[in-house]
């Protein structure tokens, strides 16, 4: 999954993203100004999932960026700068599938672990939620299918 940066006046928002396996970094909001009254960095990081970036997982110069609900893992530095964890990230292995296949596995502590915020499909075109709650980064765990070819005992 690609990384995010930002080097002028915008704001960069991340919201139900993967950023994972990256050596140069997850995610970066930086001014590029080279004197008064130059460009601002804004961010907005939330349910996601960024891990394994290499040295830095969030960077940015916004002074008051909105981060919550994430899970930064598994780098140097997990947060940077005016980066800071919210009230509800965590840093945990986010538990993925497999290398390189970024869905959760049915144990990650991502699942059912952020807000609606009003994206009702994950990058596979499912639904949002699928349990109970909304689960972090760009995929949403499905519900297994219930066990078939069980014996069934009745009294």
């Amino acid at each position: 999954m690609a990384a995010v940066a930002n080097y002028s006046d915008a704001i960069v928002e991340c919201r139900y993203v993967t950023i994972a396996d990256n050596i140069g970094g997850g995610v970066k909001s930086h001014c590029n100004s080279s004197g008064t009254g130059g460009y601002e960095a804004s961010l907005v990081l939330s349910n996601s999932i960024v891990a394994n970036n290499g040295a830095v997982g969030v960077v940015t110069e916004d002074l008051t960026p909105t981060i919550d609900y994430n899970d930064v893992y598994g780098h140097s530095t997990n947060y940077y700068d005016q980066a800071v964890a919210g009230l509800h990230d965590i840093s945990v292995d986010p538990e993925f599938v497999a290398a390189e296949n970024y869905h959760l596995d049915a144990n990650s502590p991502c699942r059912d672990a952020c807000l609606d915020i009003g994206i009702p499909l994950d990058l596979d075109a499912s639904i949002r939620p699928q349990v109970d709650s909304y689960d972090m980064g760009c995929y949403e765990m499905p519900v297994p299918p219930p066990p078939q070819g069980g014996v069934m005992c009745i009294r």
